[in-house]
């Protein structure tokens, strides 16, 4: 029988969800509506240097985002597996896989903040998970 300690509380599961829609997000934004102006307009900038407008640049980048926006389908694919997992027998395997996203999320935005110094685009993506790993550890820390 696994240990209490490896179960995910409510509040917990709640800031993985969120971890997990935020990523569906950005899937809908960087895969399915990459070239609709209010997307690709705000991430993107206009680069003297580049001599390419935003919507040029966009196209150029449309099948490296449409990647990168499978690639957080699937982050997040993983936090619902995690947490289906963690609610039957495999407490362990789902705790563990739920951890694994997070932190994976949590350094990507950091990698995010420092490449570019898009802060607010690096809380959103790696602050909900950021929570699900202090509070996976208070509750692992109280088991002890």
């Amino acid at each position: 029988m696994e240990s209490k300690k490896y179960i995910i509380n409510r509040t917990t599961m709640g800031f993985a969800l969120l971890t997990a829609v935020i990523h569906i997000l950005f899937f809908v934004a960087e895969s399915l509506l990459w070239l609709e102006p209010n997307i690709h307009e705000n991430i993107l900038s206009e680069s003297a240097s580049l001599d390419v407008d935003i919507l040029t640049q966009a196209q150029i980048m449309e099948t490296v985002f449409f990647n990168q926006g499978f690639y957080n389908l699937f982050l997040a694919l993983g936090i619902f597996l995690g947490l289906f997992l963690n609610k039957t027998d495999n407490k362990v395997m789902g705790f563990t896989l739920v951890a694994y996203i997070c932190t994976f999320a949590l350094g990507a935005a950091v990698v995010l903040a420092l490449s570019t110094g898009a802060i607010l685009g690096a809380v959103v993506q790696g602050l909900p998970g950021m929570i699900v790993l202090v509070l996976l550890y208070l509750d692992m820390s109280k088991e002890s």
